[in-house]
């Protein structure tokens, strides 16, 4: 039967207690002096069986946490039992709590069987491998057998079992001699313990330094084939295998190339070249990532290859994020690549798919590098990118002519700004987050923005500059790029059309206030006679209207002249936009009786603005909309109150008031919406409307100089809403 053993007879251990004390502890030092685990085992059982009497066999069970079984790890049996008696014992494995070993790990307390028919009790438990193998081993000590298990443990951890058979029916085991032999089995835990600790550290020093190796190889240089040299040299003589290779995937025809070997001769070179992926030895490999043995077998593609020098191959997948870009052949003899440490060879092969992988960026970055920077050479623009710090990175021949050559790689933004003095359109020097390369740096995307620059050579220029910033792939700014061109000439004949049509809108301006105050009287008079005709009536006021349209267009390029010499001042007073709004209506509604008007809003919203200015925004907006709308169709004006969306003019913190003037015309092209805000930009399929082109330009700088954005939303053939935002509280001062 069985049970725990401090009440049971097992074999005497003689000689006395103090004798098997000093022999256990000289046993201990020499045990605890080895490192190399497989050695270990077997010093303890064969120590154990040598020096304890009354031991026929001894066999060290040790347990395995993961899958909770225990494996017989060591066997020592006295001379003249058969070895293939023994060598069976070493495929046993139980679960803990399975027969005396597993009932002994369990507990933790020593257990014994004291005879063959307690044996075969405590054994129908467990699996049927296990019990047939040790069934056919103790029927070799049959009539008498008693078997010992004492349980390894060292504080909580559960190290293994010893287990001790007996055929030599000897008188009872002493409590004394069981303890001190217990005492034994804790030492023999701690130093099972210590060495798998020390095996473990060694196989990571290996890991560390074959590691090191590999990064040291392929880190120091970005060419592809000194990398996979150095690489497989490393691989080898960490392994120690004397002949390999490495081939990379080509995805586009689906072959792996070689591209480096070791002791291989121009034959092995050649068939393997460039070798199909789909159906060879290296198919499983490259499809599923998991590292192979090959036996060289006569069926084998490389049989003829490699025999009679090796019979088998290795092949392990070189990853890179989980792709495999290549493979690595390891060509040797079965047992040396079977006992290849795999977690380590697929960690190293890892380094090198990365590296690989790396390299290969590199050379296709570099590429793409020199024909970007072909295509910027050739730009007849100039071209500035600088780098998150706003150093210059590039800056092509055009930019160095324009510039007259100062500017160049390195050269710092301020510095930039120092040697050209950016300046506005007013003359107003920049700071520098507002020159162009600047403002890509923060983030904003830009078109025609001019700046006035002073050349070393002294000229004077106008740039017309567009640019936007480089996004990292973190999303964070990495740099910004300018393209400009010299828009000089373009401006100073910009100016002369301007200063004309200035002194023209001028010298205009008081004889049409003359022709308008008679056109007025006329139309008055002809409204007051009895006998007037609808004709007449008509004619008159048709010219009455044809006056107030040119002395708009006046009043545009007056308006325009005092924009450029900075002379538009804003009476700023808080209004009631909705009745602006209304009286804009009106006005319009008054020459047209083709359309439906539509006002939506509360009754009132007040805000601080210049009531003439706003006013001449909003007829401006309602009479386009009335000039491109079809026939008995809506114009719908709708005011309401909003959050800012917008904070480079205000910080709106009272909120914005947002007009809508929506119409059902025939909509407007995307590709000209952020061009009909242009000076004297008409769009090209504007045949049937008049005008300089100057309205949307001037209603936008009025409403920018609010402190607001006008913009508008439209697809083709749904018509166009024009939004004005207003901040409440007017437009920021300073």
């Amino acid at each position: 039967m069985e049970q725990p053993l401090n009440t049971l007879p097992f074999a005497s251990l003689e000689p006395d207690d103090q004798s098997l004390l000093q022999i256990l502890f000289h046993l201990s030092a020499q045990i605890a002096s080895e490192r190399e685990p497989e050695r270990l085992k077997q010093m303890i059982v064969a120590m154990i069986e040598e020096a304890v009497p009354g031991v026929d066999c001894a066999l060290l069970w040790l347990y395995d946490e993961a899958d909770d079984r225990l494996h017989v790890t060591a066997v020592h049996a006295t001379s003249g039992q058969p070895q293939e008696m023994i060598e069976p014992l070493l495929q046993a494995t139980v679960r803990s709590g399975e027969g005396t070993v597993g009932t002994a790990l369990l507990t933790g307390e020593p257990v014994m069987t004291e005879d063959v028919a307690a044996f075969y009790r405590a054994i129908a438990a467990v699996n049927e491998p296990t019990r047939v193998v040790f069934e056919q081993y103790i029927d070799h000590f049959m009539p008498v057998c008693a078997l010992l298990a004492v349980p390894l443990l060292t504080g909580n951890q559960r190290i293994g079992v010893i287990e001790l058979i007996n055929a030599s029916g000897t008188p009872p085991l002493r409590d004394e001699a069981l303890a001190v032999f217990q005492t034994f089995a804790h030492q023999i835990a701690s130093v099972l313990l210590n060495s798998q600790l020390y095996a473990q550290l060694e196989l990571q020093n290996r890991r560390l330094q074959a590691f090191d190796a590999v990064v040291t190889a392929i880190s120091g240089s970005p060419d592809l084939g000194q990398l996979l040299h150095q690489a497989l040299l490393v691989v080898l003589s960490v392994f120690e295998v004397e002949r390999g290779a490495i081939a990379l995937v080509d995805g586009a025809t689906g072959t792996l190339q070689l591209q480096v070997s070791q002791q291989f001769d121009p034959a092995m070179v050649e068939a393997l070249g460039a070798a199909s992926v789909a159906g060879s030895p290296f198919d499983e490999v490259v499809r599923f990532g998991q590292p192979l043995v090959q036996s060289l077998h006569r069926d084998h593609p490389w049989y003829d290859l490699f025999q009679p020098l090796a019979d088998a191959v290795a092949l392990s997948p070189l990853l890179a994020g989980g792709t495999v870009v290549g493979v690595l052949l390891l060509v040797g003899q079965v047992p040396m690549l079977q006992q290849l440490n795999w977690s380590s060879l697929m960690a190293i092969g890892a380094q090198i798919g990365f590296a690989i992988a790396n390299a290969q960026l590199f050379t296709a970055s570099f590429s793409e590098r020199r024909r970007l920077a072909g295509v910027i050479t050739s730009i007849v623009e100039g071209v500035l990118i600088c780098n998150a710090e706003g150093e210059i990175v590039i800056a092509n021949e055009a930019a160095s002519t324009l510039l007259q050559g100062v500017v160049a790689p390195g050269m710092s933004l301020e510095a930039l700004a120092a040697s050209y003095r950016f300046r506005d359109g007013l003359g107003n020097e920049l700071v520098t987050a507002m020159t162009p390369l600047g403002r890509g740096l923060h983030g904003e995307v830009f078109q025609d923005y001019d700046v006035a620059v002073r050349t070393s050579d002294g000229r004077e220029l106008v740039l017309s500059t567009s640019g936007a910033p480089l996004m990292a792939e973190n999303g964070m700014i990495d740099g910004a790029v300018v393209v400009f061109r010299d828009v000089t000439a373009h401006k100073q004949h910009d100016a002369a059309r301007d200063e004309f049509l200035a002194v023209g809108a001028h010298e205009l301006r008081a004889p049409l206030a003359a022709i308008k105050g008679y056109t007025d009287l006329l139309v008055k008079r002809e409204m007051g006679r009895p006998d007037a005709t609808e004709r007449d009536i008509r004619g008159i006021v048709m010219l009455s209207r044809q006056v107030d349209h040119l002395v708009m267009l006046i009043d545009n390029l007056l308006d325009l002249s005092r924009l450029d010499a900075g002379r538009l001042q804003l009476a700023l007073q808080t209004i009631d936009i909705m009745a602006l709004i209304d009286a804009s209506v009106e006005r319009v509604r008054a020459g047209d009786n083709r359309h439906e008007f539509e006002v939506l809003g509360p009754a009132s919203l007040l805000l601080v603005a210049d009531p003439l200015r706003i006013q001449q925004v909003l007829t401006n907006l309602i009479a386009n909309a009335v000039r491109y709308s079809p026939a008995n169709t809506h114009i719908t004006v709708e005011a309401s109150v909003d959050s800012c969306a917008f904070d480079d003019y205000t910080t709106g913190l009272d909120g914005c008031i947002v007009v809508a003037v929506h119409d059902q015309g025939p909509g407007i092209p995307e590709e000209i919406q952020s061009l009909i805000f242009q000076r004297y930009f008409r769009a090209a399929t504007v045949t049937s409307t008049s005008g300089l082109g100057l309205g949307l330009y001037l209603s936008r700088e009025i409403v920018q100089r609010h402190g607001g954005h006008l913009r508008v939303q439209s697809t083709l053939g749904q018509g166009a809403t024009f939004f004005i935002e207003l901040p409440v509280s007017g437009p920021q001062q300073g």
